[in-house]
């Protein structure tokens, strides 16, 4: 706990506590197995009367002339230069100050920011609750996530969001700091092959730095943390350096409080419990909650090796399966990409999907454009672009590209679907399936999508 101490206590020291002090400071730079080095230290700063005063002022020549080894003196003054930065006092959280708790908690977090109308979705909003509830009461013998998989621009972003904000079963864990929302793409392409017990560590640690940026925190252990929002991989390298055995000295109280408190993934997970009980009054048993967006990107790095059930390792699969057993986790990706792996017995997580999102209906697709800022097409794009998409208001690519479209406008009437479907294959599943929807349907060439035309299932 010594290495833990603010600028102001060191200040304060006396004597033996400066002994104290420094024995901290070489154990924690590596020095631990060399005893001589270390009471050699310890005796010279006795013996030249140093107090926490005179501490400050304490120069590598002056430690040397006193009779510290080298090593040691180079230590020390790491650490004596880092209490002569001046600090930056962060006030004290305060859960009833936070007036930008929703920004902090959510909309810095995702791509969908603006309040969108929820459209369409009840069902698979029940059903979500209900497993997630069951996730927590039951448990099994490793994680469990619940995946949704569906097409680009369905509304797996606005589930997301509304689940986070506006469910009741969830507003205590809303409340209390202890729902996560993370988006994969925060998770630079250089780390994927990191540690998972690091990264799944990172994840907690990010999120409380968004929460608590700003402020100060106290806990019932040590002294308050300072907390400041701060990169995905400043957070990888802070943690990493906490493991190792001659780690530098820490920068602030986060660092200090890192490398002291948050050395497991364990450890951080009980660290999110101790920190949210203690500035929002949290009970033991209010549930951590993570919802994951944009889980494609982490499902599409595949991991070399596969599992001892045969499935095939990702990121997705090493990262969430650090997280505790009974904790529930719902994550939304494009596509269904876990097709033909197993689900139960994948790797060390199981993955439980939910029945993906349906298109919008050709009503909802047009009121969903219009109080989205406004008709971005004109009809006639828009009813293309929802015939195409199979309903989806918005598309990243066509599902089939305009000069195939004009190819198959000229084509005879006459043809059946089969010698249709013999063309050449799209390359990805999205593309597979609207042809298979679009040729499925009766072909008169080029229909607008009226009412007329039935929704597809």
């Amino acid at each position: 706990d010594w290495l833990a101490k603010s600028r102001e206590e060191v200040e304060g020291f006396k004597k033996a506590q400066v002994s104290s002090w420094a024995e901290a400071v070489l154990i924690d730079g590596g020095l631990e197995a060399d005893d001589e080095l270390i009471q050699q230290t310890v005796t010279a700063l006795q013996q030249q009367g140093v107090t926490g005063k005179s501490l400050r002022e304490l120069t590598l020549d002056e430690q040397i002339a006193a009779g510290i080894p080298l090593g040691p003196a180079k230590l020390l003054t790491k650490k004596i230069q880092l209490l002569q930065e001046p600090q930056v006092e962060l006030p004290r959280f305060s859960a009833t100050d936070l007036l930008d708790f929703e920004d902090r908690f959510l909309n810095s977090r995702i791509n969908n920011k603006d309040e969108r109308p929820f459209l369409e979705r009840e069902a698979v909003v029940e059903s979500v609750v209900k497993q997630l509830e069951q996730i927590r009461r039951k448990g099994s013998n490793k994680p469990t996530v619940l995946a949704l998989w569906s097409p680009r621009g369905t509304g797996k972003t606005s589930l997301i969001r509304h689940l986070a904000l506006n469910v009741p079963n969830f507003a205590e864990s809303r409340g209390c700091g202890r729902l996560l929302v993370f988006d994969a793409v925060r998770i630079p392409s250089a780390l994927w092959r990191k540690d998972p017990d690091v990264l799944a560590s990172a994840i907690i640690l990010w999120h409380l730095c968004r929460i608590f940026d700003g402020y100060s925190v106290e806990v019932s252990q040590g002294p308050p943390i300072g907390f400041q929002s701060r990169t995905f991989s400043d957070l990888v390298i802070t943690l990493e350096s906490s493991r190792l055995s001659q780690s530098p000295p820490a920068v602030d109280s986060f660092e200090a409080w890192v490398r002291l408190r948050c050395k497991t993934k364990e450890a951080v997970f009980e660290q999110w419990l101790s920190v949210t009980s203690a500035a929002f009054n949290a009970t033991p048993d209010c549930a951590c909650l993570v919802f994951l967006d944009q889980a494609e990107l982490l499902v599409n790095r595949q991991v070399e090796g596969l599992s001892h059930h045969g499935g095939q390792k990702s990121a997705f699969t090493e990262i969430f399966g650090e997280f505790p057993q009974k904790m529930g986790m719902f994550s939304a990706g494009t596509v269904n990409i876990l097709t033909d792996r197993p689900s139960e017995e994948y790797t060390s997580l199981k993955v439980q999907e939910v029945p993906a999102l349906a298109p919008l209906s050709l009503q909802a697709a047009r009121r969903a454009m219009a109080e989205w800022g406004g008709m971005q097409y004109k009809k006639k794009e828009f009813d293309n672009i929802h015939l195409f998409s199979a309903g989806v208001p918005r598309l990243s690519r066509p599902g089939v590209s305009w000069h195939q479209l004009l190819r198959l406008h000229s084509m005879p009437c006459r043809r059946s679907s089969e010698a249709r479907m013999r063309m050449q294959p799209p390359t990805s599943i999205s593309q597979k399936w609207l042809w298979r929807w679009f040729f499925a349907r009766r072909f008169d060439g080029l229909q607008k999508a009226t009412s007329l035309c039935p929704e597809p299932q």
